[in-house]
């Protein structure tokens, strides 16, 4: 047997050998368990970094959604006029005028083009000294006149 035989076998049996084997192989895992955690703590930092960047965009966001939704608004035709229909009143025609190619009417005091609502009903059409109103309930058509005093309900 070599020298070489002789002094790894001399190795392996002493004791000595073995505690600095377990001390190693107790470092060997320690410094694994740790580069794990360290790396999961660095996703876990990463996540919280993008997080906190889009909460700070968030105000940027809102602002951007709510000038678009301005913008929206502003092309949106404006809405009918909704009046409360009064008890049996009495819808009386004033007059009527074409203006830019929109025509309006003068029905007790107010101006309305077609499209409004008066009460219950909506103002069809407006002609030269005359309105058609529909009823939306039964679809009745109210004809008004130039000063007709005629009842709509």
């Amino acid at each position: 047997m070599s020298i070489k035989n002789k002094n790894f076998r001399f190795v392996i049996i002493d004791p000595e050998f073995y505690a600095r084997l377990l001390i190693c192989a107790v470092f060997l895992i320690v410094i694994f368990t740790q580069s794990k955690y360290a790396l999961a703590k660095t996703r876990e930092l990463k996540q919280t970094e993008k997080n906190s960047s889009l909460v700070s965009k968030l105000d940027e966001m809102k602002e951007r959604l709510v000038s678009k939704l301005d913008k929206m608004k502003e092309k949106l035709p404006p809405k009918p006029s909704i009046l409360p229909e009064p008890d049996n009143a009495q819808l009386i025609l004033q007059g009527t005028q074409v203006e830019e190619g929109i025509s309006y009417a003068l029905i007790n005091s107010k101006i309305y083009k077609e499209g409004d609502f008066i009460g219950n009903y909506l103002v069809t059409k407006v002609g030269n000294g005359m309105v058609s109103l529909e009823n939306k309930t039964n679809k009745a058509i109210v004809n008004l006149y130039l000063y007709s005093r005629d009842f709509v309900k």
